[in-house]
């Protein structure tokens, strides 16, 4: 059984300093774990993912003091916009370091972690990661720490490579623990700026064959529109009969569950999760799409999402019938356009700018965007699930223009997505 590929936008590289790989002092199987982390560091860097390397400042007298040649990092570092080192003094890399606000300003969401003393500096600095909302993988043969010395009536020595095992344990079912360093792979976050694509290791790729089958990808430009939508096998983005109780249509939920919570969700569909939700200038939906109600504004409506919306941005919303503009907690304003498709686009585009805009559904309004031709990246999860009538987001589109370069899947969906072909 062959591990899937996991995907990361960073790796920290935790207190891989001379100390502690190197000479009698060195955790043991130091040569193995340096040349697993080394594999992580090149293919990072090949696709320009962030690299952070963690430097512990230890106190004075100890092999990690600073200015000695114990406290020196292991690894050449190619300082630059995608690779820092930040010292830190405890066993937390996020604590009174600038760690969580680089990786948030570089729009990284998931990382991977490695180094060195498995039950102190690389635990900590995981639970941190989780803690702060990222996700987070830690491949097995990439950290390793010393053996626990016996303790007087407590326990004979705990060899090194239990103690690390026994760590990844404790660390609860939120991390992602791969048995190899091979089975990761990198990707730039796609907040960052120019240009960048998934590692070509085409020969990795081959052997493993893993469910999630990376292709040649052009990652998306942050001033890219794009749009994101699930949809049955035969093509409908939401079952028939929508309404208040039930927004996605009969049977509607069984093309969005991949997303909502069903226990066979897997490393794919949560990547594609967060492709969903990488934040945008503006968003462009149908006035379906904002909330139940038909006709004339007879009654207070602020969309399905509550005081606070998960768009952070400016929402254009097509509609037959006037409306004030409605602000939400979060950055969320919603604006009602009456003058048709292209000239909520247009607004959207203007206040965007280089963030980009996302046609946010429904169908109807995904259709428009593609027979005006403006959508530059489209993302379908095409869920093995037949509707038989609904919401088709095809119907009237005579040509589709695009491209594949992407694709992952699950038990649940495919997730496919698409660039504008040229």
């Amino acid at each position: 059984m062959v591990a899937e590929i996991r995907l990361a936008e960073a790796l920290v590289v935790v207190d891989v300093q001379v100390a502690f790989v190197c000479g009698a002092g060195a955790v043991p199987a130091a040569a193995p774990l340096t040349e697993a982390i080394v594999g992580l560091v090149t293919k990072a860097r090949a696709v320009g993912a962030v690299v952070v390397h963690l430097q512990n400042d230890g106190p004075a007298g100890e092999v990690d003091e600073p200015g000695t040649p114990g406290w020196e990092l292991y690894l050449p570092v190619h300082e630059g916009a995608d690779e820092v080192v930040i010292g830190k003094t405890g066993d937390d890399g996020f604590d009174d370091t600038d760690l969580g606000g680089l990786l948030h300003r570089r729009g990284v969401r998931r990382l991977a972690i490695c180094g060195v003393m498995s039950e102190m500096c690389v635990s900590a600095t995981a639970r941190a990661a989780l803690r702060l909302g990222f996700g987070v993988v830690l491949p097995h043969d990439a950290h390793a720490t010393y053996d626990i010395p016996a303790a007087p009536d407590i326990s004979d020595v705990v060899p090194a490579a239990v103690a690390s095992r026994v760590a990844e344990w404790a660390l609860g079912d939120g991390i992602d623990i791969v048995a190899r360093a091979a089975a990761v792979d990198f990707v730039a976050p796609d907040t960052s700026p120019g240009e960048g694509r998934r590692v070509g290791d085409a020969d990795l790729l081959t052997s493993a064959r893993t469910a999630c089958k990376l292709q040649s990808l052009g990652r998306f430009a942050m001033s890219d529109t794009t749009c994101h939508m699930s949809i049955s096998l035969d093509g409908f983005a939401a079952g028939p009969d929508q309404s208040r109780d039930n927004p996605l249509g009969k049977r509607g939920r069984e093309v969005h569950s991949w997303h909502i919570g069903d226990p066979r969700a897997n490393d794919a569909d949560k990547i594609a999760a967060e492709w969903l939700m990488r934040p945008r200038g503006a968003y462009v939906m149908g006035r379906n799409m904002y909330g139940p109600i038909r006709g004339d504004w007879d009654e207070e409506w602020t969309g399905w999402w509550g005081a606070e919306p998960p768009y952070h941005a400016p929402v254009f919303v097509l509609t037959h019938y006037e409306h004030d503009p409605i602000e939400m907690e979060g950055g969320t304003t919603f604006h009602f356009v009456t003058a048709g498709f292209d000239a909520a686009y247009a607004a959207a585009r203007e206040v965007a700018g280089d963030k980009g805009v996302d046609i946010a559904g429904g169908a109807s309004t995904v259709r428009q965007a593609l027979i005006a031709g403006v959508i530059d990246e489209l993302t379908l999860d095409i869920a093995p699930v037949l509707l038989g009538s609904g919401e088709r987001i095809f119907d009237g589109v005579e040509s589709f223009g695009f491209e594949p370069v992407e694709v992952l899947h699950s038990p649940l969906t495919t997730h496919i997505r698409y660039r504008r072909a040229g």
